[in-house]
């Protein structure tokens, strides 16, 4: 009902909506009033009101593409099941995967994340409030009241 050079249907578009018209035929009637009047109150609406609305419904449209599943309504774990084909390789991998991870004990990748740390925290110690102790201390978390003395005038 809209500008078809602007806004016109693709193939897949044009067979859908066949499809509709026949399924939904006792109903067509009442479908085109109700889409007659909200064209109606499109052509009403501001410039920059139809701006904000056409990108809304292209938003909307292209993530629920006619004949694919929702990637926000389904499971990440099914569609990436329908993605990989169940084969030996794919099980061969999934077992090796398994068998190394069995195979690297935790408390090396513990000692190893440890020694980073370790090496980590003395390279930037100098820089790193957390560790080095301020100057003047802080009276918030010391009883030194060296640092309201300095500011008494400001």
């Amino acid at each position: 009902m809209r500008n078809e050079l602007k806004h016109g249907l693709e193939e897949d578009e044009v067979e859908a909506y066949n499809k509709l018209v026949e399924l939904l035929g006792h109903m067509w009637g009442f479908i085109s009033v109700q889409a007659e009047m909200q064209l109606k109150i499109q052509k009403e609406r501001k410039k920059s009101e139809k701006v904000v609305f056409d990108s809304e419904e292209r938003a909307f449209w292209r993530l629920r593409r006619p004949g694919t599943s929702n990637c926000l309504e389904e499971p990440i774990q099914k569609i990436e099941r329908k993605l990989r084909k169940c084969t030996a390789g794919i099980y061969r991998q999934e077992i090796e995967r398994l068998k190394f991870g069995l195979k690297t004990k935790p408390w090396l990748k513990a000692m190893k994340a440890s020694e980073t740390m370790v090496g980590w925290c003395s390279q930037f110690f100098d820089y790193d409030a957390f560790m080095t102790a301020s100057t003047p201390a802080n009276p918030w978390t010391s009883d030194d009241v060296s640092l309201w003395v300095i500011n008494t005038d400001l």
